[in-house]
């Protein structure tokens, strides 16, 4: 049943999905129809705010964590003018982060309303492209409902598996965006699957819990995110300026001699602003070396957490209560005594009362259940070199030359490119795409 015709649709209703509502509503022609497929929690609930836990907070700081390109210290401000800056801590709670960005939505919708255009927000899943023409691109929700729009933009969040597991179950899958409201309930000993991110924040909040007793977290290289600075250290204008190229060994190279001028975690996001260039000027076997041997060292060192998140874990690791195992993850069963986790093929296994899933998110694939996967499955977009991830041009276009404009940002993008969900990213990459759908018009 078709809903009618829009001059663009956005699909998500996150992070980028909101940086992309607010510069829409900021510098589309007037007149202008758009049509949000925000998914069934509506817009302003993603997956990195969705926490109702004030203990949680984000990885990144404030100041890198605007919706604005061209405000980057917004966010910052709109802390400082709720009350909620903390001078002692540059991480605010998620739940505080969610706030700010559903602020936005309503600033933008009334800026919409003033400028002439008309929003419509549709709480659903976007699940199939259905056809792509010259001028038509036509998205089926999960009721069967066709959006059309000349243009579109995608910003299909992280994949994140689902273990099959009963209802009532002592297994927490996915976590985010309200897996993690489940360890209210959980008691006795507790394993975690995974040690980025998503399982720091899980470990975090079950150390809160008196009635966990024991935690384990459980992944293939064993290793934690580092720490990130403890003051604001503003780099050097010559690590400002410092140009990273040549092979994986003269970067190497040229890390450790700044590392000696400079603190790491500057020389990193020196680095990490860097790196999809890079990582597009590799071979596919320099690429699939770099995904098996480097990947882990690369997330440990540019995903980092804050000094007192590791402190914490430090301390409940020197009591016992907390354990870090290397080991992959096979699969695991239940019964009235509860979980069993197997950990390798050799049928190694390990026993809780309760398994959190905080492996983070899955690759996008022409397997994968979403709406880019569908599409790359179709072959109305292209997978990157390396074997997942939808391919786009310098503009995010991911759809072909005499199709209509399709573009993708985010998670979706990862593959083509190496860093695909921090929020500086992000947000450029809309800019970017609306900025050529829009000057396209």
């Amino acid at each position: 049943m078709p809903v009618g015709v829009s001059d663009l649709l956005i699909v998500g209703g996150g992070f980028a999905a909101c940086s992309a509502m607010r510069y829409v509503c900021e510098n589309a022609p007037a007149g202008w129809t758009i049509d949000l497929l925000s998914g069934p929690l509506g817009p302003g609930v993603g997956l990195a705010y969705a926490s109702q836990d004030l203990c949680l907070r984000l990885n990144a700081t404030h100041a890198n964590m605007s919706l604005s390109v061209n405000a980057r210290d917004e966010f910052t401000v709109w802390l400082k003018d709720s009350g909620l800056l903390d001078p002692d801590n540059r991480f605010a709670a998620r739940l505080h982060y969610g706030t700010y960005l559903r602020e936005w939505w309503a600033r933008s919708l009334q800026l919409a309303e003033t400028r002439g255009l008309k929003v419509r927000i549709h709480n659903q899943f976007a699940c199939k492209i259905s056809a792509l023409t010259a001028d038509l691109v036509s998205v089926m929700d999960g009721e069967d409902r066709l959006y059309q729009s000349p243009r579109a933009l995608i910003c299909e969040g992280p994949l994140q598996d689902q273990l099959p597991s009963p209802k009532h179950s002592p297994v927490i899958s996915p976590i985010w965006p309200n897996g993690l409201a489940a360890l209210n309930q959980a008691s006795g000993h507790v394993v975690i699957i995974g040690t980025s991110l998503s399982a720091i924040d899980a470990a975090s909040l079950a150390l809160t819990q008196p009635e966990i007793t024991r935690i384990t977290m459980l992944s293939r290289h064993g290793r934690l995110p580092q720490a990130h600075l403890k003051a604001v250290i503003e780099p050097s204008s010559m690590l400002s300026e410092t140009k990273f190229a040549g092979s994986l060994k003269e970067i190497f190279v040229k890390i450790r001699e700044l590392a000696s001028l400079s603190p790491w975690q500057n020389v990193m996001d020196v680095l990490r602003r860097q790196s999809n260039s890079l990582w597009q000027s590799w071979s596919l076997e320099l690429q699939a070396y770099f995904m098996a041997r480097l990947e882990p060292l690369w997330s440990t060192h540019r995903n980092r957490v804050m000094p007192e998140v590791l402190k914490l874990l430090d301390a409940a690791r020197d009591s016992g209560r907390l354990e870090i195992v290397k080991a992959k993850f096979c699969g695991f069963s239940e019964d009235e005594t509860g979980v069993t986790i197997t950990t390798d093929e050799q049928g190694g296994s390990l026993s809780c009362d309760w398994l959190v899933d905080a492996r983070g998110y899955q690759p996008i694939t022409k397997q994968a259940a979403t709406l880019c996967g569908r599409a790359l499955a179709d072959g109305y977009f292209e997978s990157a070199k390396i074997g997942y991830g939808v391919i786009g041009n310098q503009y995010h276009r991911a759809s072909k030359a005499d199709l209509a404009p399709v573009h993708v940002v985010g998670a979706a993008r990862f593959g083509d490119l190496i860093e695909t969900t921090g929020a500086p990213e992000v947000r450029d990459q809309v800019q970017k795409a609306l900025e050529q759908m829009i000057e396209g018009a």
